[in-house]
């Protein structure tokens, strides 16, 4: 893999990139529970004896802000709503986790909110048994939205099956740690590319990134007051998985053109207690293009 990765830093055609890299992205195996991603989309599959489909950052109502600085475009919901069903028809899931950001409006919301997300949820209860949102910072107010049988989790995460859920916009409860594996939405990552014309385009991206779990353990040890021996113990985490926006016409924050960790989204992010730099880097399609530390240097 080493002679790939300096191939691929003296690249700088993106289709050569790709021709480089085609090794896909791979199932997570957790004891009996299997992690897949659902290529060529931005969700993810949990499957054991209930099978449970996971996405992030739908944002509902972002066209409304498109309108208010001169650029119209008609509502995206029903874009949703018909990639949500095409999964859905695939894979006969049981239950739908939303990692937040279902609206955009942070504080409040728009009138066409209050059309499209009770709509929204509508196609999401036909199409599972249940429905969970854990809320996001864009989520303000949602629960006055949501059909009563959409259930609305705490802001801070929740745990199902060993898995750890979060939007990823707070630190979570130590109890999440305990999951070797944590899912969150939030930083919309992308990549940049240039080509050799100094053309740019960024692509959605899924991050899969270790923990420095030393790091994590003084974090939590100073914001809890609690010992280091004791915390060593009970934080397990191993591997953190940041789904790409479900809505694919959001801008992105491109990973590997961020400077310092300031400019990351997020606690957990920004404390380097993930650790970035060995991020494994996968486009939505599956490709494997490579660990953030060499696309940093395209």
């Amino acid at each position: 893999m080493e002679s790939i990765y300096r191939l691929h830093s003296t690249i700088d055609n993106p289709c050569s990139i790709y021709k480089v890299y085609r090794a896909p992205i791979h199932t997570v195996r957790l004891d009996s529970l299997k992690i897949k991603p659902l290529i060529p989309y931005p969700a993810l599959l949990l499957e054991d004896s209930i099978k449970a489909l996971v996405i992030a950052d739908l944002h509902i109502g972002w066209d409304i802000e498109l309108s208010s600085k001169g650029i119209h475009i008609p509502s995206q919901t029903f874009r949703l709503k018909a990639r949500l069903r095409e999964i859905a028809d695939k894979i006969d899931a049981d239950i739908l986790f939303i990692l937040g950001d279902v609206k955009h409006t942070i504080a409040s919301a728009e009138l066409s909110e209050w059309r499209d997300i009770p709509d929204f949820f509508d196609e999401a209860l036909e199409l599972f048994d249940k429905v969970v949102v854990v809320p996001g910072n864009h989520d303000g107010g949602l629960e006055l939205l949501a059909p009563r049988n959409v259930e609305i989790t705490d802001t801070k995460g929740i745990l199902w099956n060993g898995i750890a859920l979060m939007h990823g916009h707070t630190w979570p409860r130590l109890h999440l740690l305990e999951a070797k594996v944590m899912l969150m939405g939030h930083l919309h990552p992308t990549i940049l590319f240039r080509d050799s014309f100094g053309l740019r385009f960024s692509k959605p991206v899924w991050l899969r990134i270790p923990f420095d779990r030393d790091n994590l353990v003084k974090i939590y040890s100073r914001r809890l007051r609690k010992s280091v021996e004791e915390l060593t113990d009970m934080i397990r985490v191993e591997k953190l998985i940041v789904l790409p926006s479900f809505n694919d016409l959001l801008g992105g924050q491109p990973v590997n053109s961020i400077k310092g960790s300031d400019e990351l989204l997020g606690p957990i992010l920004r404390s380097e207690s993930a650790i970035l730099d060995e991020a494994e880097v996968y486009i939505v399609d599956g490709t494997y293009i490579g660990r953030l530390n060499i696309l940093r240097m395209i």
